[in-house]
């Protein structure tokens, strides 16, 4: 999208206005500011204020003097005493045979020469001990084979010999399960043979016994009812004797009663009568 030239050229307008109304400001400042200023800086001011106002290119293109600094501050310098420091030592050692070592290993010289033999040492070393670690991992491989053989040919003879000591148990464990079948199937026909003679034997035992039982249960019975019987008829006996007592006991009471309440009603009748006759004499 393309920008507007119109309002490009408004801002840059706007822009110098800024840039005017800033200078402005700054004369003003500097023409007030004159009165305390030095003869210097007021003739500075005032051919500042007489300045026609910069455009911006101006502006831009122009070098400012640097600005007035202050003198500096210098303070007193700080008090150094030698018995404010402490060095360490070069060498942190356990020992002064290993800060010997530390010093000559410091201060050891190396030329091409020493360092080309050395490296050729190090690698004559480092094929011979290649070809001897080669040379054992032969020996020990060929070792490891002939012992995987004989311990192959080793499991083979145990795993043939298992195998016919398994043949020859599971043979006799067959012949032994036989003769222990047999043995069980006759121990079995004996057990059945004593079990059935003794459960018949039970049976009749048990069916004498409970023919014994029902005679002596039917007997006792018969005599509980007897025995209930005599004792219903004995209590019923007694139950009317004592209603009879009862009955004519109550009667005599009854009797007694009534010919004491006539007595009583005779008196208080003669009474009744006596106490009128006098009563009547009296009024006469």
């Amino acid at each position: 999208m393309a920008k507007n030239p119109t309002s490009k050229a408004s801002s840059k307008k706007k822009k110098n206005a800024a840039v005017k109304k800033d200078e402005e400001k700054k004369t003003q400042t500097s023409k007030k500011a004159g009165t305390a200023s030095s003869p210097k800086d007021n003739a500075a001011t005032g051919q500042k204020a007489a300045a026609k106002p910069l455009t911006t290119r101006e502006l831009l293109a122009r070098r400012f003097a640097p600005l007035e600094t202050r003198p500096p501050v210098k303070s007193p310098p700080p008090e150094i005493s030698p018995d404010l420091f402490s060095a360490p030592p070069f060498f942190e050692a356990e020992s002064k045979a290993e800060a010997k070592r530390l010093r000559e290993v410091l201060s050891r010289r190396y030329d091409y020469e020493t360092i080309k033999a050395a490296a050729e040492k190090a690698a004559a070393e480092k094929a011979a001990a290649e070809k001897a670690a080669a040379e054992k991992a032969a020996a020990e491989k060929a070792a490891a084979e002939k012992a995987a053989a004989e311990r192959a040919a080793a499991e083979r003879a145990a795993a043939e010999k298992a195998a016919a000591e398994k043949a020859a148990a599971e043979k006799a464990a067959a012949e032994k399960a036989a003769a222990e079948k047999a043995a069980a199937e006759k121990a079995a026909a004996e057990k059945a043979a004593a079990e059935k003679a003794a459960a018949e034997k039970a049976a009749a035992e048990k069916a004498a016994a409970e023919k014994a039982a029902k005679a002596a249960a039917e007997k006792a019975a018969a005599e509980k009812a007897a025995a209930e019987k005599a004792a219903a008829e004995r209590a019923a006996a007694e139950k009317a004797a004592a209603e009879k007592a009862a009955a004519e006991k109550a009667a005599a009471e009854r009797a007694a009663a009534e010919k004491a309440a006539a007595e009583k009603a005779a008196a208080e009748k003669a009474a009744a009568e006596k106490a009128a006759a006098e009563k009547a004499a009296a009024e006469k």
